[in-house]
């Protein structure tokens, strides 16, 4: 096989079909970014083909070729309270955003058939949320790099959907001939000879992949040009995007790939979610607690070995027959049961509910947070009077280390938030004790072991709860970089 030009005087680099298509340190896809080079034509992706090959502002300003580096368009945000964490400078950001702009009102006023227009919408819904993710969250310097970056890719196909439907389609629609005024766009490959005449009559670059023989016209031979210069050779570690199934990189999928491929990156670089809760299978819990059950004996194992003499002697009273009685009711659960918060009123209806089912009935597994749960922080200090203007004083309750929570709460509430919707960062909920730990905010590893004197049960229990708290040590300490709290 031979890749020949009818309209070009250069052979750019073919993106042979791989299992894995990789992301680079540009956010780029390598020899497959089809927003820079040339890609095989796939069915319906004639857009693609018709991306612009260089700027012309204001329509397509240079910004979307810009090649965006770590070291130079990139810093840290130093507001946030611990390291790894930042934003593209806010001159590329700004610039970034300008053209994304500019690309959704040329759509807007473009009008096209409703396939085409149900494409682009999705595009745009695309580049609003990559741009949102670009502005408001921050990430570390890969993560930053690769939504920038798709920013880029996403104005630039909706720069090729304008030349497609403007010049493109009406050129396929028409029987002339438009093979001397070639488009400045990216190009194609194609195999099929009915493509290469139809987009070399329209005026796209064309590159034909086809068998050589000796009927075969050949004016020049010319070497293979690589990828420009600008764009990086080195591969994310780690890189961004995985599957269970692929070792790096994205798996690159049978048909068609680019859309799967923009699709699965929006997901992974502009995708808010949260991370998916583990569905256990719950038993029923009965209604009414099973009676108790008690011990079962035979008659013979009822009778005593040896006489038993009564004594009328008076025992003497003893110290747990003083003791004050216990109270009548114990204090309930906040996890588990309604407690009216002293500093504000529920709604009534909210509250209504809420009392109809409670006490929530044990779990099989834990409850777990993505967020320090509510009745760990709702709770009255017992080293601080209460307030003046409680609005419910009689819903007080007292905790001895909320005046330490809150605190470090304050310290690491930005990593809080911006652990919840970053893939790069350990986002899974957290249990009670787990938040309880996160809050008290020692996040030294403990590696003394358990104290051997307890039964095996026990000291399998404490190891659990201790590999816990070092989890919970190694996110803030290694991922946040926080140091433990100190009162100073």
């Amino acid at each position: 096989m031979v890749i020949t030009s009818p309209n070009m005087d250069y052979i750019p680099a073919y993106p042979v079909d791989r299992q894995v298509i990789e992301t680079y340190t540009d956010g780029l896809w390598g020899a497959h970014e089809y927003s820079r080079l040339p890609q095989r034509l796939l069915p319906g992706r004639w857009h693609v083909a018709c991306i612009p090959a260089s700027a012309s502002p204001p329509e397509v300003p240079s910004v979307l070729w810009l090649a965006l580096r770590p070291d130079q368009d990139w810093r840290q945000d130093p507001g946030i309270g611990f390291n790894g964490l930042g934003y593209i400078f806010d001159e590329t950001r700004a610039a970034l955003e300008a053209a994304a702009d500019y690309a959704i009102r040329r759509f807007d006023a473009m009008s096209a058939p409703a396939n085409v227009r149900d494409y682009g919408k999705m595009l745009v819904l695309i580049l609003r949320q990559v741009v949102d993710r670009m502005r408001h969250l921050p990430a570390a310097p890969s993560v930053s790099i690769a939504v920038a970056a798709h920013v880029q890719r996403v104005c630039l196909e909706l720069a090729g959907l304008k030349t497609y439907i403007d010049i493109v389609a009406p050129r396929l629609a028409s029987s002339e001939d438009y093979s001397m005024e070639v488009l400045p766009v990216v190009g194609t490959f194609v195999g099929d000879g009915t493509e290469a005449q139809s987009a070399t009559r329209v005026g796209i670059p064309t590159w034909f992949l086809q068998p050589l023989t000796e009927d075969l016209p050949v004016w020049a031979v010319v070497d293979t040009r690589g990828p420009p210069s600008m764009m990086s050779q080195q591969t994310m570690d780690p890189p961004i995007f995985q599957r269970a199934q692929s070792l790096v990189g994205v798996s690159n999928l049978t048909g068609n790939w680019q859309e799967s491929m923009l699709l699965r990156v929006s997901k992974h670089v502009a995708g808010s979610h949260l991370a998916s809760l583990s569905v256990v299978e719950v038993p029923a819990v009965p209604e009414a607690d099973p009676p108790p059950k008690r011990l079962r004996l035979h008659d013979e194992d009822a009778q005593a070995t040896h006489p038993l003499e009564g004594s009328s002697r008076p025992r003497p009273p003893s110290e747990s027959s003083t003791r004050l009685p216990a109270p009548a009711s114990v204090a309930p659960q906040p996890s588990k049961s309604l407690c009216l918060s002293p500093f504000y009123q529920l709604p009534a209806a909210w509250e209504a509910a809420l009392r109809a089912v409670s006490p929530v009935p044990l779990s099989v597994s834990s409850a777990v947070y993505f967020y320090p749960p509510p009745f760990l922080l709702d709770t009255i200090s017992s080293l601080a009077p209460l307030a003046d203007d409680c609005e419910h004083p009689q819903h007080a309750r007292s905790d001895e280390k909320v005046h330490r929570y809150l605190h470090n709460l304050v310290r690491i509430r930005r990593f809080l938030r911006a652990r919840i919707f970053d893939p790069s960062l350990s986002h899974e909920p957290l249990s009670i004790s787990e938040w309880r730990a996160a809050l008290w905010g020692d996040y030294q590893m403990k590696t003394h072991p358990p104290n051997a004197a307890r039964s095996p049960s026990d000291l399998r229990r404490a190891q659990r709860r201790q590999d816990r708290r070092n989890a919970v040590s190694r996110l803030f300490a290694r991922v946040a970089q926080l140091r433990s709290y100190r009162e100073d």
